[in-house]
């Protein structure tokens, strides 16, 4: 039993290290994504690819304490802020074209998660198809949109991704009549899923001495 614990111990450690390495190399470079973070780490640190396997919210944690330390508490707030401001521009301009009854964001960004690799995950209810927003998007730079569908027990919903700003981004359009249905829920398991309009998540990021 003892020796178990020793194991337990031992990997845990080994966990936390990798974790502090890959929020480092995160942090030295923003275009990484976890699995070009995790590769170098693991070369850093000396950690094989059948050893440990810290969670992405230890990553995210040290990565967040990371910039604490090197920009200082309102500092990183105001990094956090300025990244969704980005992405808020962004979503704006969908918003703009496409004309929907409601644009939210669901998953990570919801749950006011804004450090390290994110995928944005936008859904558009009903409104305009996605074919009048892809002139727009080479307009301000996106030069590849990828069609695709999102699937799951609630039916199959036309999607498109791209990558805007070292941002990745899903935007899937979710016709009125499963807008409640889908409300709240993962499209592809149909869990619950933590969902925002953009103006919540706006004021979701604003730091505190402007609130």
């Amino acid at each position: 039993m003892a020796r178990f614990t020793e194991h337990q111990e031992h990997q845990k450690g080994d966990e936390d290290r990798l974790a502090r390495s890959v929020a480092r190399c995160l942090f030295d470079d923003r275009s990484l994504g976890w699995e070009e973070a995790f590769v170098a780490a693991r070369r850093i640190v000396g950690v094989g690819g059948r050893g440990a396997m810290p969670s992405h919210a230890l990553v995210r944690r040290h990565l967040e304490a990371l910039q604490e330390s090197r920009h200082g508490d309102e500092g990183a707030r105001r990094a956090r802020r300025a990244r969704v401001e980005g992405i808020l521009e962004l979503l704006e301009l969908v918003r703009f074209v496409l004309e929907p009854d409601e644009l939210v964001v669901v998953g990570l960004l919801a749950r006011g998660v804004a450090v390290g690799p994110l995928e944005v995950h936008a859904r558009i209810l009903e409104g305009q198809p996605f074919q009048a927003l892809f002139s727009h998007l080479e307009g301000v730079g996106i030069k590849e949109v990828m069609t695709s569908s999102t699937a799951g027990p609630m039916g199959r919903f036309d999607s498109i991704r791209f990558v805007s700003d070292g941002e990745s981004y899903t935007l899937t359009r979710v016709p009125q009549a499963f807008q409640s249905v889908t409300d709240e829920r993962n499209l592809v398991t149909g869990a619950p899923i933590a969902q925002m309009t953009l103006d919540e998540l706006s004021q979701c990021f604003i730091p505190v001495d402007e609130g």
